[in-house]
């Protein structure tokens, strides 16, 4: 067990954990906040192991650092694979994916006022699809449009809830990648998924959690990374949406918009199953 320092701006906590997730798990009752603010986190993952994780309900921000560790660590970059999945007992269409994005064309990021405005009214572009993959389809567009990114992809849990497939996908890697699975647990879209958390990365592959087996496959080479839980209004996870590769790293604000696409896909998908 390592010996981790949770804060918030008023105090620390010194717990034992096997590593930062588990360290804030622990802190959280001490620090006056209860296990349910778990799932609504927003953590971006630091040098040396550590990570920072806003409560947007709250107000509250933490930091969670190898004890002896200095309070100025620095975000981490991470590199992870795309990581998509589509859920067995949903996926009943077949429309074509979107095509793949020219890895060297990005879109402009426009002011933030024009950007939530645009997100509102995009949103219902995907609250009117009539099947499972054209939701994933519309809320990936939507999420692209917004965020610039080389890649993108929508991930689905399965019946079995054993593996996420990719239900949707765009970018160079995106022919190869639809329709195929990863284990449910597997990779920062994993993640997402089991702790219901969005994060993101600067370079992947500086964190022990990103998942290779795609890019082998592919032949992808996965840089920063930005993934957020497809989350029901009931609070069930249904897998995630991933974006990869930005022109520049990924911001909070980046993930407020892709948190609001996936919202309102997880909405969709939960109607759908009524």
């Amino acid at each position: 067990m390592a010996t981790w320092n949770v804060s918030t701006d008023t105090q620390t906590i010194t717990v034992e954990a096997a590593n930062w997730l588990g360290a804030l798990s622990a802190a959280l009752p001490k620090l006056g906040l209860s296990q349910g603010s778990l799932g609504r986190l927003v953590c971006t993952i630091l040098d040396g192991g550590g990570a920072e994780a806003t409560d947007p309900v709250a107000g509250v921000k933490l930091r969670i650092v190898p004890a002896g560790a200095g309070a100025s660590a620095a975000p981490t970059p991470v590199d992870t694979a795309t990581d998509v999945l589509s859920s067995d007992h949903l996926a009943t269409a077949t429309a074509a994916a979107p095509p793949p994005a020219a890895p060297t064309t990005w879109v402009q990021k426009m002011p933030d006022i024009e950007r939530m405005e645009a997100l509102f009214d995009r949103c219902a572009d995907i609250s009117s699809a009539s099947d499972v993959r054209g939701a994933c389809d519309r809320a990936l567009k939507v999420l692209t449009d917004l965020v610039p990114t080389e890649s993108g992809a929508v991930l689905l849990a399965t019946r079995s809830r054993e593996h996420l497939r990719f239900a949707s996908a765009s970018g160079p890697a995106a022919a190869q990648v639809l329709d195929t699975t990863i284990p449910a647990h597997a990779g920062v879209a994993g993640f997402s998924y089991e702790f219901i958390m969005g994060v993101a990365i600067d370079d992947a592959r500086k964190d022990e959690r990103h998942y290779s087996n795609v890019d082998k496959q592919t032949g992808y080479k996965t840089k920063g990374v930005l993934s957020v839980p497809i989350r029901t209004p009931d609070g069930a996870s249904y897998g995630c949406m991933q974006l990869l590769n930005p022109p520049t790293a990924f911001d909070g604000k980046d993930l407020d918009v892709a948190e609001t696409v996936s919202n309102a896909l997880g909405a969709w998908l939960q109607t759908a199953m009524l």
